[in-house]
């Protein structure tokens, strides 16, 4: 995904993803540190690129084999087994 904006510094660049960090003034700085996280956690990447006063792109993947849980990994309840 691109945007037509003002890009971003090195600097501002380097703490993206941060907590609490925002470049706008009513930013909770929250937004994009979860998105980060929800990439990480799926075992996925996210890559930006930007330029002051250009465009700053994300692209963003995830694997699929850890999106679908393998056989091995399902839970078994104990609850519903003792029942059976």
């Amino acid at each position: 995904m691109s945007d037509h904006g003002c890009g971003m510094t090195a600097e501002q660049l380097a703490r993206i993803g941060t907590p609490f960090y925002s470049t706008k003034s009513h930013g909770t700085g929250l937004g994009l540190t979860s998105v980060f996280q929800c990439i990480q956690f799926m075992n996925g990447k996210i890559d930006v690129k930007s330029k002051t006063n250009e465009r700053t792109t994300f692209k963003s993947s995830c694997p699929l084999r850890s999106l679908v849980p393998s056989a091995s990994s399902t839970r078994r309840n104990p609850v519903s087994d003792s029942l059976s």
